[in-house]
Order: C-alpha cells, then structure tokens, then sequence
C-alpha cells in the first residue's frame, strides 16, 4: 500500500564552475509539504468551506415532499404558498398547463417544502379563491382539502 506525500518544488539557485564559471542555473528539488505549516488562512478557508457544505446538506435534507390530498368536491386548478404574513405569493405549485389541476378524490406532491407555518392560496377550477392561513407543513407530511375549509373561504 502506498502512501501519498504532496510535494511542492523550490527553485534552487547555483552558480556553475569550470567553462561556464559566472554563469547562474536553476534546478528544481523537491519540498514536502506538511500539514502544520499549512497557513492559517488556508486552514480558515478550509474549515468554512467544510462548515457551508454542511449546512447545504443539512438543510436539504429538511425540506419535505407533502401531499395535498382534495377530498372537497371542488377541483383545485392552482396552489400557491408564502410565508405566514407575508405579501408575497410563491409560484403555481401545480404548474403554469391547464390541465395540472387536483381533481376531487385526487392527490398531488409537492416537492422540498422546509417545514413550518405557511398561508395557502388555493384557487378553484372556477377561479373561485380560497386563502387558509397559519397552516402547518411538518412532519405529517399531508395537507387535506376539505369541503369545510373552502365552505369557510366563500
């Protein structure tokens, strides 16, 4: 089994004798490198780098695929979601095709959704509006529509 040890080169300068003599040469030798005079910038560098992919991945693996399940008997043609208060609504969760709608009895995932507090617009087949706010995305991963819910929207 080999072993790796990184090496650098150091250009040594020397002077040659005989005929040539006054004339200067260079030559490269071999340095090794150790980890303990590794500079500390690098080894800052280094420990940010580490802690950023860390932290990409924590994050991604929070995010959740949550299903709405439509048991209402209203078709649900857009859904879009936002921050709890915010004014700001995201994109159509179902897509910009008309024909990307939740039919009753019908379910429909959507994807990488960090849990917490959410306000839900909900937008009917009709172009009837339904806006359910403070709802809880977590670990349940199911969000049901129910006919109470769009009932109390009218």
């Amino acid at each position: 089994q080999s072993s790796f040890s990184p090496q650098c080169f150091k250009l040594k300068q020397s002077t040659l004798t005989g005929s040539s003599r006054g004339m200067k040469s260079a030559r490269l030798q071999p340095v090794d490198i150790q980890p303990a005079a590794a500079p500390e910038n690098f080894m800052r560098a280094l420990f940010l780098t580490s802690l950023a992919a860390l932290s990409v991945f924590a994050t991604g693996a929070l995010a959740l695929d949550v299903e709405v399940a439509n048991k209402s008997k209203t078709t649900i043609a857009h859904i879009y979601i936002s921050e709890v208060d915010s004014n700001k609504w995201g994109d159509d969760q179902l897509g910009d095709d008309d024909d990307d709608v939740i039919e009753p009895g019908d379910s429909y995932t959507v994807e990488d959704i960090e849990p917490g507090r959410y306000d839900l617009k909900l937008v009917a087949s009709d172009k009837t509006t339904c806006v359910v706010h403070n709802q809880r995305i977590g670990s349940d991963k199911t969000w049901t529509v129910t006919e109470e819910m769009l009932d109390s929207c009218h």
